[in-house]
């Protein structure tokens, strides 16, 4: 699926935590339009593509398995 798909279902939502669920993927909880609570589980280079200043910060749990065993 196209990334930028995803930046428009996720700007259309009040997002309302974001976090790594498993090594790259991200689980973004949300509030509809009817303020209904749900999320949606979608790859992490799609939403960083979405948010490219928050990728900055952002280290991947692949990442940081990696260096861990280093």
């Amino acid at each position: 699926m196209n990334p930028l798909i995803f930046c428009s279902i996720l700007a259309s939502y009040t997002i309302t935590g974001a976090v790594e669920s498993e090594p790259g993927w991200m689980t973004v909880d949300y509030l509809d339009n009817k303020l209904t609570a749900d999320y949606i589980v979608i790859p992490m280079d799609a939403y960083l593509e979405c948010y490219p200043n928050h990728a900055a910060e952002l280290t991947s749990l692949k990442k940081q398995e990696f260096i861990s065993e280093l």
